[in-house]
This record gives C-alpha cells, structure tokens and sequence, in this order.
C-alpha cells in the first residue's frame, strides 16, 4: 500500500491492472491503469527421451516436450561429450565417459528443477590378431587367431572385403578358411559399436 506516487508490491499468481488516482480535498482525478502479466518459474521439464546406451564416439539425439513459458532451456552432458542447445533438443557426440544428461527450462524468473537421464557408454577397442597360420600349395586356405574381444555381451568378426566371418562370445576365436589377400579386420559388440580396423594380411606359403 502507499499514499506516494510510487509503490512497492509482491505479485501474486494472476495478472491484472495497477491502478492509481491523484487526489486532494476537491476530489479525485481520473484514474491511471498499467496491465501487469505475471510470469512463473517453468515447470520440471517431462522425460528426456533418447538412447541410454550409446557408442563412444556416436552421434545422438535427445529431447523434451517443450515446457508452457520456457524462453530457453539450458542442457548438461557427461565430461568429455559434445554438443550445445538452448532448445528444448540436442544432439550430442558421446566419450568414453557414461553419466547423466540434464536439462532445465529457463526464463526471465529464473530456472526449473533439473530433469536427467543417465546414459552409459561403450568402447570397443581394435582386437590383437594371434597365431597366422598360411597356406600352402597343399591347403589353399590359412587361419588366424583374434584376441581381445568384448568381454561382454555377444561380437561378430568382419573382413574387408568380405562378410560377416564370425560371431560369438568370449574374449578370443580363431578364424579359419580364409584365401590369401590382405584385409580390414574389424570387431562391432552387441550395442552396434564397431572397433577401429587393423590390417591383416594371410600370404600363401
């Protein structure tokens, strides 16, 4: 309240109009009105939605449904990710480091209440090719030993050019059938996640 020419109000949760009359032993003047909108804090932000399980280095996508007020929205990744928005999506690139992705929505009252989601992410690194046996004139074809495969989970071993050789489990296969070239071997786990290629290269002896 105040009988000045200026007051100092707490808004309450609906707008309206401000409005003020001068005043003097004659009477009062015709009034002044200002309409006032007031403006709350966003709500927390719904479910991210996305992929929780994720190759490093892979390209992803996540998003929210767009909060009633929100101007802006402000996201967090895991150390190392990349990425940047001030919508109410981003797309990411994943590290080797898993933790949680969050998000809050903004405007000129302040923050809401952080929304996450964790995701964890996998690397799978070049296999170690074992024992090469060569073929010979006798038998036409050679084999090889792969180790260090993915210790969880299920894998397939590819050869460039060529397909699928094999898949399985464990943590070491052997290889065998293969005609003398040089290839691009290269090892994808269960998620999808596919190692960096080495050289490999079967002569006939």
């Amino acid at each position: 309240s105040s009988a000045t020419n200026s007051i100092t109000i707490t808004a309450g949760t609906t707008g309206g109009t401000i409005s003020v009359t001068a005043n003097n032993s004659c009477g009062s003047g015709s009034p002044q009105t200002l309409s006032v909108t007031v403006i709350s804090t966003p709500a927390q932000p719904g479910s991210i939605s996305g992929n929780a399980s994720v190759c490093q280095g892979s390209s992803q996508n996540y998003s929210i449904t767009a909060v009633s007020g929100a101007t802006s929205y402000t996201w967090t990744l895991p150390s190392g990710w990349t990425g940047s928005s001030v919508t109410n999506s981003i797309t990411a690139t994943a590290s080797s480091t898993s933790g949680n992705i969050s998000v809050t929505a903004n405007n000129t009252c302040g923050l809401s209440q952080i929304k996450s989601i964790s995701v964890t992410s996998y690397a799978i690194q070049s296999p170690v090719i074992g024992e090469i046996v060569h073929p010979t004139c006798l038998v036409r074809t050679g084999s090889f030993i792969v180790n260090g495969l993915p210790s969880t989970g299920t894998w397939q071993v590819t050869l460039n050019p060529g397909p699928i050789i094999k898949s399985g489990t464990g943590t070491s296969t052997s290889v065998n059938g293969i005609v003398p070239g040089t290839y691009a071997l290269t090892v994808e786990n269960s998620l999808g996640c596919i190692s960096t290629s080495i050289d490999l290269t079967i002569n006939q002896v």
